[in-house]
């Protein structure tokens, strides 16, 4: 068996991938909310396909997927709704504004809570 390695080594992949990925989503919903001009309707489809395609990974046993509690569901909803909140204000805010604003304000988040944090 090998070594696993190092995390510098893997690092700059996962970055990398993470900054691609993340690029292309920006693009395409910004594209999405140019062509339908409905973000909500966006939104729910990405998280519904979303939870349908770990459904069925989990059905076809290729990951593994905790059933949903009630009382974990109920101690997680005030995450879960500040976490929609902030991806529906995104798109909201890809419907007015270029892709290049989204970006300055998205990438000037960190120093603003860095300098409030301090």
């Amino acid at each position: 068996m090998s070594e696993p390695k190092p995390y510098y080594a893997t690092t700059p992949f996962a970055v990398g991938g993470y900054m691609l990925c993340s690029a292309t989503l920006l693009i395409a919903n910004k594209y999405a909310v140019y062509k339908v001009a409905a973000p909500s309707f966006i939104l729910f489809s990405q998280l519904m396909g979303t939870a349908i395609v770990v459904k069925a990974f989990a059905a076809m046993g290729k990951i593994e997927c905790d059933p949903l509690e009630k009382e974990k569901s109920k101690k997680f909803l005030p995450v879960a709704l500040i976490f929609l909140a902030t991806i529906f204000f995104n798109m909201k805010a890809l419907q007015y504004v270029n892709v290049e604003t989204f970006m300055v304000f998205r990438f000037s988040t960190p120093l603003v809570v860095s300098i409030a944090d301090y």
